[in-house]
């Protein structure tokens, strides 16, 4: 079988969707092969049996920008729509297989889910505008499957558009081998850890660890490399995940469970909708590769409506 995988950025970046994505292509079945390109990558699609688009959303500022900041996320927001469209139209009449890997929040114009409310999930104000929503509603339609990364994730994307194909619930995948307990729970600093930029880290994070006995400890998590995030997991004996944006999954969450942390999170993390989010990190692998294999008997009437597919650039 032959896969095609579309994402924003080179998968070798540090990154969670990278991150996933890159494990996810390290566990394929044997006799599966996988291409991975960017979204304005010339491409034959014929070549392929299925196509996995994943994020479609260029790089830019997310939110509360203003001057050339702000003209810069217009011009990311209205590319990433532009991408939405185009692989709509390429996608037009292609006979294979087609499944949307969601790896964010892509039908809100900020990518935070700030128009979401949680507990239970519901749209609130909105200032998005219909165009990104109605971009997105018409290309998850004329895939076969979508995939979100929790319940929480799922529910929040079926508040801001329908969707009337086939959905699956995978976790990302977590690597164990790193991510583990190994300072015993009493031993640890009896402090609570807050680490995140301004959309990861609300203004009720600090009152959340004191609410529940801790004091307070920040860390610039950019400043930590990768692999060492273990060894500073287990220096606490709690982590905050309270995000101002709503987190599709929220790695930092699982990360943290597996190193043996208790998880101070708010309901906008998706990790947490899971009932065990350690164990649905441990079938990622498995789901997203039966997800993958798991070809419909029927075409999807709303691709190949479009009659014989037209060459895209």
């Amino acid at each position: 079988m032959r896969v095609l995988l579309v994402h924003s950025v080179p998968i070798d970046r540090l990154g969670g969707a990278e991150i996933s994505l890159r494990d996810h292509l390290s566990h394929a079945p044997a006799g599966m092969t996988v291409e991975t390109v960017l979204p304005d990558t010339t491409v034959d699609l014929d070549r392929f049996d299925v196509v996995i688009l994943a994020n479609l959303r260029p790089t830019a500022p997310r939110s509360n920008e203003s001057g050339l900041k702000a003209r810069l996320r217009a011009l990311a927001f209205r590319s990433e729509i532009a991408w939405a469209e185009l692989w709509r139209r390429r996608l037009a009449g292609y006979e294979g297989y087609v499944i949307r890997s969601e790896r964010d929040v892509h039908p809100c114009a900020y990518r935070d889910g700030r128009c979401l409310a949680t507990e239970p999930v519901r749209v609130q104000e909105c200032i998005c505008g219909d165009t990104v929503r109605k971009s997105f509603e018409r290309l998850y339609n004329v895939c076969d499957a979508v995939q979100f990364l929790s319940p929480l994730h799922r529910a929040a994307i079926n508040q801001l558009i329908r969707i009337d194909v086939p959905q699956y619930a995978i976790a990302p995948s977590l690597d164990f081998d790193l991510f583990r307990s190994y300072v015993p729970f009493e031993e640890r600093k009896r402090t609570a850890l807050i680490t995140g930029d301004a959309v990861r880290v609300s203004s009720t994070a600090e009152r959340r660890a004191k609410e529940n006995g801790y004091a307070v400890e920040y860390v610039n998590y950019l400043s930590v490399p990768y692999e060492r995030m273990p060894e500073l997991l287990n220096q606490y004996q709690a982590l905050v995940v309270d995000p101002v944006m709503l987190h599709a999954f929220g790695r930092l969450a699982v990360e943290g469970l597996a190193c043996g942390c208790r998880v101070l999170a708010s309901s906008r993390v998706g990790a947490m909708s899971w009932p065990d989010p350690l164990e649905a990190c441990r079938q990622s692998n498995r789901l997203f590769w039966e997800m993958v294999t798991n070809v419909p008997k029927e075409k999807n009437a709303r691709r190949l409506g479009a009659g014989r597919r037209r060459r895209q650039p």
